[in-house]
């Protein structure tokens, strides 16, 4: 079962991933995942991963409603 801080974290990762890479960037530097990779496809997929000497987390935006 995961700890309350890994819960946080996770949440974090999350609302990072709809950052601009710099805002997701200072937001895990400074939850203490100091080495930080942001993806983008060029047109729909943004992502980034995250890591420190013990743990990995990576944290992709979900689907975007373009039209109903």
């Amino acid at each position: 079962m995961p700890t309350t801080d890994e819960v946080y974290a996770a949440a974090v990762a999350s609302r990072a991933a709809y950052l601009s890479e710099s805002d997701a960037r200072q937001a895990l530097i400074g939850m203490g995942w100091p080495c930080f990779q942001w993806l983008d496809s060029g047109t729909s997929t943004q992502a980034f991963v995250a890591w420190n000497d013990k743990e990995a987390m990576v944290a992709f935006r979900g689907t975007e409603l373009v039209e109903l």
